[in-house]
């Protein structure tokens, strides 16, 4: 019984462990990543640690919980006696009273899973709840004797009352801190999207190229080759992960249209053929004057939709890389170079703002101190306003 009793206190205590963790790992302030060395294998095997760190935790916080408990106790004897105590005491022993009885709500206590590392992770609602609930609890018991032990008068209140307020205008920072945070994240998933459907859309053109090859129609020995090689690399491109493809993709151009062990000047060679093949079968007419037609639209000569060409191109394949073309590659490889910039300049900033929430979390928890405060200097000046009536 006796540990059906104590079942909520304990998992209450588990779960801020948990989301104090998270929150922290999150920050980079502690990690959950331990490396060791068995004696055998030169290589030391990492290990995973938050159940064993949250297990750590959890006397410290039982010994804190305790302490709490006293100052909330002293802090209702304070404000109202024997009756305080009482009453406090009832909704301290409620939980394990309703577990013993087995009406004690069913509740996920744990987060439904831990990310190592997980910037902006901070466990589950549950575990934030128990600090929030804790924070409180403690900001109203320290007031509340803050004003009987020190006499803290309408004056104490005004100013604590001041510094509260001026907690709103930097809780409207964090507003607009999400809102761009979010303007961000849209971003960042079109950006990725726009590289995926590039990849897709030369995708196709290039197995058609693949497909006039096989046929004896083109005779381009390299890019031939080549169309036959690159379709597994671009198959990958249109998949990935935004994480992977900031990883392993190339920095230049010719470096797109490399497969493996291909050097530059067949890379080159590739990107030379394709130019012709595009003039020969999307021709411009010269008009005079400076003026050109271009190729007219049929299934072999498209032209390639803006937010895949968007970017400044190489000057010796310009003038066939926009308007109708076979192959677009020039022009989608220099928008994904340009797009993989955007990329991870959007990735930096996501990542960042990520670990900053974990540190607004932390403020979010002071913050609930400071609200049992004022709840505290509400009650002590209503009591005071009832003793001086009688």
């Amino acid at each position: 019984m006796l540990i059906k009793f104590l079942a909520p206190y304990i998992l209450f205590c588990y779960s801020a462990a948990y989301s104090i963790l998270q929150t922290l790992d999150g920050t980079g302030l502690v990690s959950t990543i331990r490396y060791e060395n068995n004696g055998v294998s030169p290589f030391a095997t990492m290990i995973f640690t938050p159940d064993e760190q949250a297990g750590n935790m959890l006397p410290v916080i039982i010994a804190s919980m305790v302490f709490i408990i006293i100052l909330l106790l002293t802090a209702a004897y304070v404000l109202r006696k024997k009756i305080g105590v009482i009453i406090c005491a009832i909704i301290l022993i409620l939980p394990g009273l309703l577990a013993m009885s087995d009406y004690f709500p069913s509740i996920r206590w744990f987060p439904y899973y831990y990310n190592i590392g997980g910037a902006g992770e901070v466990g589950s609602p549950v575990g934030m709840s128990c600090l929030v609930i804790t924070g409180i609890i403690t900001g109203w018991a320290v007031l509340i004797l803050i004003q009987a032990y020190f006499r803290a008068g309408e004056r104490f209140r005004t100013v604590f009352d001041i510094f509260l307020i001026l907690t709103a205008a930097a809780n409207g920072i964090f507003w607009v801190h999400d809102k761009e945070v979010s303007s961000i994240q849209s971003a960042y998933q079109e950006t990725s999207r726009v590289i995926n459907s590039s990849n897709a859309y030369l995708l196709k053109q290039v197995e058609y190229y693949d497909e006039q090859c096989r046929s004896g129609v083109v005779k381009n020995a390299l890019s031939c080759q080549w169309a036959s090689d690159i379709q597994g690399k671009l198959n990958d491109y249109t998949y990935q992960l935004p994480s992977v493809f900031l990883q392993f993709t190339p920095d230049t151009v010719g470096g797109l249209y490399k497969t493996y062990g291909m050097s530059d000047s067949k890379a080159e060679k590739i990107r030379e053929e394709l130019n012709e093949y595009n003039m020969h079968t999307c021709p411009e007419k010269k008009l005079g004057q400076g003026v050109i037609q271009l190729a007219p639209s049929s299934r072999l000569c498209q032209e390639t939709p803006s937010n895949y060409c968007d970017a400044i191109i190489e000057d010796q394949y310009r003038h066939v890389a926009r308007g109708e073309v076979a192959i677009a590659s020039e022009c989608v490889f220099s928008s994904l170079l340009r797009n993989k910039k955007i990329l991870k300049k959007e990735k930096d900033e996501l990542s960042e703002s990520s670990k900053s929430s974990n540190f607004r979390w932390l403020w979010f928890v002071l913050l609930s101190i400071f609200l049992g405060g004022k709840i505290a200097t509400l009650m002590y000046k209503m009591r005071d306003s009832t003793t001086v009536r009688i």
